[in-house]
């Protein structure tokens, strides 16, 4: 039944929100555990779906629909290269120009190490 279960942390990083804000839903809803042992408590899956189905309003859904497919390599590139513009160069650039700017420097990553290889 476990594997069916998860820890707040586990529920939080689900649904891509800190476990503070976790607590905080959860105690607003008045959404109880599955389970509880010791001090720990689990929430099921399904739980955690229907809550964000039943409660969440819909700008919340789109922001944390669990995309099935995982980021590319390329894609971690792309967002690390993306946190150094936005650091640096915020107002520099569109945010169209920022995404684009952050993918020909993923692409060159991906140049450089498969050069490497």
């Amino acid at each position: 039944m476990r594997n069916n279960l998860l820890t707040i942390e586990e529920a939080a990083n689900y649904l891509r929100i800190s476990k503070s804000y976790f607590y905080i839903l959860m105690k607003k809803k008045n959404v109880k555990p599955d389970m509880t042992i010791g001090r720990r408590n689990f929430f099921s899956v399904e739980k955690v779906n229907d809550f964000i189905t039943n409660e969440m309003p819909d700008s919340f859904k789109i922001k944390h629909t669990i995309d099935p497919e995982p980021f590319t390599l390329r894609d971690q590139f792309a967002m690390a290269a993306l946190t150094g513009i936005m650091a640096k160069h915020e107002s520099w650039f569109s945010p169209q120009e920022r995404a684009e700017l952050a993918y020909e420097l993923a692409d060159a990553m991906m140049k450089e190490r498969e050069a490497k290889s």
